[in-house]
C-alpha cells in the first residue's frame, strides 16, 4: 500500500511540475495518470485489511467532500478544461481519483443509495456501448464546444450555463455516435471471437463433446 501511495504522489508531483512549466495536457501518459489506477489498488488493499469496515463507511463522505472540491470550479471558471486549468490538471485530478474510489466503497454497501443507483437494469445499456463512448465523447465535446460556446457567449450566457448546455449535447451525440457504431461497425469485428477460443475454452467444449 505504501508503494501506490507513493506512486500516486509522484503523479500528483509529475503533473503538476509540468503544468509549472507550462505544459498542457499531463493526463494522457502513465506517469502523470497513474495515481487513478494506485488510489484503486490502495482500495482493494483496504478492503482486504482490518480497515475495510472504516473504508466502506466512509467512502461516501470522501465522494461528496471530493465533488464539493471540484463541481464549484467546473461550473465557475471559464477556464476548467484538461489543456488549461492548472487546478484541473494538477492537484484536481488527484481530487476526482480519490472520489472515484470513495464512491465505489460507497457502491460495495449493500444498502447504500450508490449500490441501489449502480445495481440499476439501464445501466447495461451504458456498459454495452462503452467503448464507443470513451473512443468518440473527446472528439464530440470539442466538436460541440467549438459550435456552440462561442454563439453562447455572445448571447451573454453565464459560462456555468454553457458548460451544463455542451455538456449534456456533447452526452447525446456521443451516445448516437456509439450506438451508431457498435450496431454497423463493431458488432461484426466481435463476431469473429468464435475463431479465437482460448485454450480453456477449447478444453471444455472436447470434454463436452
Amino acid at each position: 500500500m505504501g508503494a501506490a501511495i507513493i506512486g500516486s504522489v509522484l503523479a500528483l508531483v509529475f503533473r503538476t511540475a509540468l503544468a509549472l512549466a507550462g505544459g498542457f495536457p499531463q493526463n494522457h501518459s502513465t506517469p502523470f495518470c497513474m495515481d487513478g489506477l494506485l488510489l484503486g489498488g490502495v482500495l482493494a488493499l483496504l478492503l482486504r485489511s482490518p480497515y475495510r469496515d472504516a473504508a466502506l463507511r466512509y467512502g461516501r463522505v470522501v465522494f461528496v467532500g471530493a465533488c464539493l472540491c471540484i463541481v464549484p470550479f467546473a461550473l465557475a471558471r471559464p477556464d476548467f478544461y484538461w489543456e488549461t486549468s492548472f487546478y484541473l490538471t494538477s492537484i484536481g485530478l488527484t481530487i476526482v481519483n480519490i472520489g472515484a474510489a470513495g464512491l465505489i466503497a460507497d457502491a460495495l454497501r449493500p444498502q447504500s443509495i450508490s449500490a441501489r443507483l449502480f445495481s440499476a437494469g439501464w445501466l447495461r445499456f451504458f456498459g454495452k456501448y462503452s467503448y464507443g463512448l470513451y473512443v468518440f465523447h473527446l472528439s464530440i465535446g470539442a466538436f460541440v464546444g467549438d459550435v456552440i460556446n462561442s454563439p453562447l457567449h455572445a448571447r451573454g450566457v453565464p459560462q456555468s450555463a454553457v458548460n451544463i448546455v455542451s455538456g449534456f449535447l456533447a452526452t447525446i451525440l456521443s451516445i448516437v455516435v456509439s450506438v451508431a457504431s457498435y450496431h454497423l461497425y463493431e458488432v461484426h469485428f466481435l463476431g469473429l471471437k468464435r475463431f479465437f477460443r482460448s485454450s480453456k475454452e477449447t478444453a471444455l467444449i472436447g470434454s463436452t463433446a
